[in-house]
């Protein structure tokens, strides 16, 4: 397997105030087979105020379950 998926160099560890959930922390990593490319990856403390808000939100805009159309009306 190729070193892109083993390895990586984490450019910086940092946080930030996001207006809806709180305190989040983010870090950002190079990636090996795109250059000049940054993955991003944003978290809150485990059981944290900005957790709970981050499931909040999330929920607010996951797909709800579909709909089912009665037998009857089936064609």
């Amino acid at each position: 397997m190729g070193s892109s998926r083993r390895g990586h160099e984490n450019l910086r560890q940092q946080a930030l105030h996001q207006p809806l959930v709180g305190e989040l922390g983010y870090e950002t990593f190079t990636v090996n087979d795109a250059p000049g490319q940054v993955l991003v990856v944003y978290h809150a403390e485990p059981d944290s105020p900005a957790a709970h808000a981050l499931t909040l939100l999330g929920s607010m805009n996951a797909p709800g379950p579909k709909a089912r159309t009665p037998t009857s009306e089936r064609g």
